[in-house]
Protein backbone atom coordinates (compact mmCIF):
# COMPACT_ATOMS: atom_id res chain seq x y z
CA UNK A 1 0.00 0.00 0.00
CA UNK A 2 2.91 2.20 0.23
CA UNK A 3 4.55 1.59 -2.79
CA UNK A 4 1.78 0.56 -5.40
CA UNK A 5 -1.55 2.13 -6.00
CA UNK A 6 -4.13 -0.05 -5.59
CA UNK A 7 -6.80 -0.43 -8.26
CA UNK A 8 -9.78 -2.15 -9.15
CA UNK A 9 -8.22 -3.42 -12.46
CA UNK A 10 -5.05 -4.75 -10.76
CA UNK A 11 -6.91 -6.85 -8.29
CA UNK A 12 -9.09 -8.03 -10.76
CA UNK A 13 -6.04 -9.31 -12.99
CA UNK A 14 -4.59 -11.21 -10.00
CA UNK A 15 -7.49 -12.32 -8.76
CA UNK A 16 -6.87 -16.43 -9.43
CA UNK A 17 -3.56 -16.53 -7.48
CA UNK A 18 -5.70 -14.69 -4.69
CA UNK A 19 -8.52 -17.10 -4.57
CA UNK A 20 -5.61 -20.32 -5.59
CA UNK A 21 -3.94 -20.13 -2.65
CA UNK A 22 -6.37 -19.93 0.28
CA UNK A 23 -8.76 -22.71 -1.50
CA UNK A 24 -7.37 -24.66 -3.25
CA UNK A 25 -3.40 -24.97 -1.78
CA UNK A 26 -4.59 -24.76 1.55
CA UNK A 27 -8.16 -25.77 2.47
CA UNK A 28 -8.98 -28.58 -0.53
CA UNK A 29 -4.78 -30.06 -0.42
CA UNK A 30 -4.92 -30.17 3.43
CA UNK A 31 -7.98 -31.62 4.04
CA UNK A 32 -7.40 -34.19 1.13
CA UNK A 33 -3.82 -35.24 3.02
CA UNK A 34 -5.63 -35.82 6.25
CA UNK A 35 -8.33 -37.49 4.76
CA UNK A 36 -5.58 -40.06 2.83
CA UNK A 37 -2.89 -39.71 5.50
CA UNK A 38 -5.73 -42.00 7.72
CA UNK A 39 -5.20 -45.06 4.76
CA UNK A 40 -1.63 -44.66 3.86
CA UNK A 41 1.29 -46.74 4.92
CA UNK A 42 3.33 -44.29 6.63
CA UNK A 43 6.59 -44.91 4.60
CA UNK A 44 4.41 -43.97 0.97
CA UNK A 45 2.75 -41.26 3.04
CA UNK A 46 5.97 -39.54 4.08
CA UNK A 47 8.06 -40.36 0.23
CA UNK A 48 4.77 -38.64 -1.10
CA UNK A 49 4.57 -35.50 1.22
CA UNK A 50 8.49 -35.01 0.63
CA UNK A 51 7.24 -34.21 -2.90
CA UNK A 52 5.15 -31.60 -1.81
CA UNK A 53 7.40 -28.89 -3.79
CA UNK A 54 7.47 -30.71 -6.85
CA UNK A 55 2.99 -31.23 -6.76
CA UNK A 56 3.53 -27.54 -5.96
CA UNK A 57 5.47 -26.38 -9.40
CA UNK A 58 3.30 -29.11 -10.73
CA UNK A 59 -0.30 -27.46 -9.91
CA UNK A 60 1.23 -24.01 -10.46
CA UNK A 61 1.81 -25.28 -14.23
CA UNK A 62 -1.42 -26.88 -14.81
CA UNK A 63 -3.66 -24.07 -12.83
CA UNK A 64 -1.96 -20.91 -13.06
CA UNK A 65 0.16 -21.48 -16.34
CA UNK A 66 3.05 -20.74 -14.12
CA UNK A 67 6.57 -21.35 -15.99
CA UNK A 68 8.95 -23.95 -14.91
CA UNK A 69 12.67 -23.50 -15.97
CA UNK A 70 15.22 -26.35 -16.56
CA UNK A 71 16.82 -26.22 -13.68
CA UNK A 72 13.32 -26.51 -11.52
CA UNK A 73 12.48 -29.52 -14.18
CA UNK A 74 15.68 -31.14 -13.53
CA UNK A 75 15.17 -31.26 -9.53
CA UNK A 76 11.59 -32.03 -9.90
CA UNK A 77 12.27 -35.41 -11.78
CA UNK A 78 15.38 -35.88 -9.59
CA UNK A 79 12.85 -36.04 -6.60
CA UNK A 80 10.59 -38.20 -8.38
CA UNK A 81 13.59 -40.51 -10.12
CA UNK A 82 14.64 -40.44 -5.91
CA UNK A 83 11.01 -41.82 -5.00
CA UNK A 84 10.84 -44.33 -7.56
CA UNK A 85 14.00 -45.71 -6.65
CA UNK A 86 13.21 -46.48 -3.03
CA UNK A 87 9.86 -48.10 -3.94
CA UNK A 88 11.60 -50.13 -6.30
CA UNK A 89 14.39 -51.50 -3.93
CA UNK A 90 11.47 -51.96 -1.47
CA UNK A 91 9.35 -54.05 -3.57
CA UNK A 92 12.37 -56.03 -4.99
CA UNK A 93 13.78 -56.76 -1.53
CA UNK A 94 10.86 -58.68 -0.26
Amino acid sequence: MVFEQPTWSRLLAGIWPLLYAPFLSVAIAYTLQVVAQQWADPVHAAIILSLEGAFAALGGWLILGEKLGMRGLIGAGIMLAGMLVSQVRKTVSQ
